[in-house]
Formats: structure tokens, C-alpha cells, sequence
């Protein structure tokens, strides 16, 4: 486990933050593994579109296929740590993968100016992404196409991280890899 000391602007101080650890999605299921199956299929059928069914619904699908998830509290206090946190400028912030994502109308409260937010001025991200996190970007787009994907991104090239959300579901951190092509 690495440890990061980092002066923060204008705190004049060292604040110690450990490198994020991915681990098995939380599931926080009223039901059991049948009832949410069928409580999909009568959803579905009667068009009844629910935020928390999808999130749960992606929270099981990353769980059976051993997607694990970076708590994305850890990767944003990580990120900044690593990259700086200004009052002036933002030092990273979120980038649309593909340009669907870009043009997605998501309500994400990370969006604004400052670290962390959702930029989708500049366009998608346009840096390498390593094969096996296409391979599970592909994997999950199949399954719920309506998900939207992001990338942290700096000018300094840190490692970025992979972010899984769609409308009313909470954001997870679902990949991670050095530049240019390890996947950590």
C-alpha cells in the first residue's frame, strides 16, 4: 500500500492519503437474487424505469463478473492528493469516454469547475485506453447500454481511473491503470 504525502496550496501542511483499493461492489439488496430478476421483468413490462433497480442491477453484474469497484470518496481524496487542489484552477476532472457519454444529460453533482468535475467542453477522452478495460467497457455496455462512462483526467497524465454511472446512479470507480497501458 503506497501513501502519498502531498503539500496542499495554500494549507502549508502534509496530509497522508492511501492509494484507493478496489473491492466487491456493496450490495444492498431487499431481496434476494430471484425476487430482483422478477421484480426486473415486471418492471420492464409495465415500462417502469427506476434508478435504484439499475443500480443494484449493476452492482450485482459487477459482482458476478468480478468487476470490483474503487470507493469513489477514496479516488477523488487520491486525486487530489496526487495531483493538488487549487482554489484558482482545476488540477483533474472527469472526461466522457466515448461521445455518447458526452452528450449524455446526466445530473452529477461533481459537475462544475473545480477537481472532480464532469468537463465535457473539451470533447471525450482522447488518451490510450488499455484493451482489457475496453474489454470490460464492452462487456458492461451490453448489458445496460443506457450507462454512461468517464475517465479522470489531468494535464500531468496520472493514472486515470475508470467511472461507471447513469441517470440517478451513484458513480463507481471500476478500473484503474498507469499510463500508458498497465492495468493495475
Amino acid at each position: 500500500m503506497e501513501i502519498w504525502e502531498v503539500n496542499m496550496l495554500f494549507w502549508n501542511r502534509t496530509v497522508a492519503v492511501e492509494e484507493p483499493v478496489a473491492v466487491k461492489p456493496e450490495l444492498d439488496l431487499n431481496f434476494n437474487g430471484d425476487e430482483l430478476s422478477e421484480y426486473s421483468r415486471v418492471a420492464s413490462a409495465i415500462g417502469f424505469e427506476s434508478s435504484a433497480l439499475l443500480e443494484e442491477r449493476l452492482k450485482v453484474f459487477l459482482a458476478e463478473n468480478g468487476i470490483c469497484v474503487y470507493p469513489i470518496e477514496r479516488v477523488v481524496q487520491y486525486l487530489n492528493s496526487k495531483l493538488g487542489k487549487s482554489w484558482f484552477e482545476r488540477t483533474w476532472c472527469w472526461r466522457p469516454l466515448r461521445e455518447k457519454d458526452k452528450d449524455a444529460n446526466l445530473f452529477l453533482t461533481e459537475r462544475g469547475r473545480g477537481n472532480g468535475c464532469v468537463d465535457n467542453t473539451a470533447g471525450w477522452y482522447r488518451r490510450r485506453v488499455p484493451l482489457p478495460v475496453l474489454f470490460t467497457v464492452e462487456k458492461i455496455h451490453k448489458a445496460f447500454p443506457e450507462v454512461c462512462f468517464y475517465v479522470s483526467d489531468s494535464p500531468k497524465n496520472c493514472d486515470p481511473f475508470l467511472m461507471v454511472t447513469a441517470m440517478g446512479v451513484d458513480c463507481m470507480a471500476i478500473e484503474r491503470w498507469n499510463e500508458p497501458s498497465f492495468r493495475m
